[in-house]
């Protein structure tokens, strides 16, 4: 081909996508320079010969401290990185990928409903864990295409069934939670498997199916009304006056009796942990902000006792303050990051406590807008400063850094400045500048016919009702 006509051809091919996108310079605060590069960056991440394959990233982190061994970085396909992306360009108005991504994972779907942990673009697994929300995440991306009339004569009743079903069948206890650490009862976890199966209720309800919709209907409103038991502890220790508050995990196995009690002293270990150090924790110990997933999902109200009083916790626990704006940890204890003297994450083991923060996370601790109470503090208010973090240098559209640096500045070595990211970082994965998008939707009305006290929560957009059913006698967590 001449050289005129594929420089022709690629343009009008980058041309075209942006057709697509909805005008929200007005929302951006910078005349929509981060938003139009993270829409391009997200539509570069999807591979071409694999049409809807979008990896995490293109990044390997540290990867001048890797070999040809490593082989994996984050240059896979994560189900729940890929659905935040998806639903992220959805949410910006292109529907195409979306529809493409949902036929991608519809096709990479295990027999038993499953997904692998990640997997290579030609569906090859990498790693092998299991994670729920990984199986619930491709639910969110059905209902969203058939909120907006976006299947396109597609049915991805197989893909819903099948999901629906090991969710039922191998919950509520993950093997991995959203961090890929620990197992367990996990706040973020059973906020996708709730608003997952909530949406699959309302696919199957739209295709005639009521006995399998009021079926995963009740089945999440149990989920729903065990939530506070699972997941807040009542002997909080980490700030004076807040015993009661979420916690990161209760630390369980698949196929254990589920608790009766609430989180307090079960041991679990911290990874990454550099040798010597504590790495063994109470579950009341350990803090992170999944919990803010029952409230973007609507499970939750954000001026409900128990949010109120964890993002109490969350400010002074996970909260810090850097010359280039707010940022917070993943979690008390977070050992995955840059060594204190700058060197690369290695040998399973990097930073000392806290850890290193992440500006991505200044996104995925908040609640929608429409959410927000308006007495916390103003930690509600600042994601537009996540743009503060991008790089701004001559010729570099910004991008928002995955990880950035805390301690004393080390420009003449590895360039580390204080609330900067490294330049050995990555940049962060394109769900993070995804994961608030799709919150960001109008919901349309309740259809739920409930008639009992019903609770409604909005799911990535689409209004749904719990109605809280008596929970089984007994349940065992496989």
């Amino acid at each position: 081909m001449p050289f005129e006509e594929a420089k022709s051809r690629f343009i009008s091919q980058w041309q075209r996508p942006q057709r697509h996108l909805l005008p929200l310079e007005r929302q951006s605060g910078d005349g929509g320079r981060l938003l139009r590069s993270s829409y391009n960056m997200l539509l570069a991440h999807e591979d071409k010969q694999f049409p809807g394959a979008l990896i995490a990233s293109l990044s390997i982190p540290w990867g001048e401290a890797k070999n040809d061994e490593d082989t994996g970085g984050y240059h896979l396909v994560w189900p729940r990185d890929m659905v935040n992306s998806a639903t992220g360009l959805l949410a910006a108005g292109q529907s195409e990928t979306a529809y493409r991504a949902m036929i991608y994972l519809a096709a990479s779907q295990n027999e038993d409903g499953g997904f692998a942990q990640n997997f290579w673009i030609d569906g090859k697994p990498y790693w092998h864990g299991l994670q729920l929300d990984e199986i619930a995440y491709p639910l969110l991306l059905v209902r969203q295409l058939q909120r907006v009339g976006a299947l396109r004569g597609f049915d991805p009743c197989s893909l819903v069934t099948r999901a629906a079903r090991f969710l039922v069948l191998n919950g509520p206890v993950t093997g991995q939670e959203r961090w890929e650490e620990a197992s367990g009862l996990s706040p973020s976890t059973l906020a996708a498997i709730i608003a997952g199966l909530i949406s699959a209720a309302s696919f199957l309800r739209g295709v005639g199916d009521e006995s399998d919709a009021i079926f995963l209907e009740d089945y999440a409103d149990w989920l729903e009304s065990n939530l506070d038991l699972w997941c807040a502890t009542d002997q909080g220790c980490l700030v004076e006056g807040e015993a009661r508050h979420y916690v990161r995990i209760f630390p369980l196995q698949p196929g254990q009796f589920l608790p009766a009690t609430p989180p307090r002293d079960e041991p679990f270990d911290l990874t990454s942990q550099e040798p010597g150090a504590r790495k063994t924790f109470a579950a009341k110990e350990v803090f992170d902000g999944g919990f803010l997933e029952f409230v973007r999902y609507g499970i939750r109200a954000a001026d409900a006792p128990l949010v109120r009083a964890s993002v109490r916790v969350m400010d002074k626990v996970l909260r810090c303050e850097t010359p280039r704006g707010t940022c917070f940890w993943r979690y008390n204890g977070d050992g995955y990051g840059q060594r204190d003297d700058g060197t690369p994450y290695h040998d399973h083991w990097g930073v000392g406590a806290p850890g290193r923060f992440w500006a991505a996370s200044e996104g995925t601790t908040k609640s929608p807008p429409a959410a927000t109470p308006q007495s916390t503090s103003n930690r509600w208010k600042v994601s537009p400063r996540l743009r503060d973090f991008c790089p701004n240098k001559s010729g570099m559209r910004p991008i928002c850094p995955k990880r950035t640096w805390k301690r004393a500045a080390r420009p003449a070595r590895r360039g580390l400045w204080r609330g900067r990211t490294p330049n050995t970082s990555n940049f962060c994965a394109p769900s993070a500048t995804a994961k608030s998008s799709t919150a960001s939707m109008k919901p349309p009305r309740a259809t739920s016919k409930a008639k009992s006290s019903p609770a409604a929560i909005c799911c990535c957009g689409i209004a749904i009702t719990l109605r809280k059913p008596s929970p089984p006698a007994q349940v065992c967590g496989s």
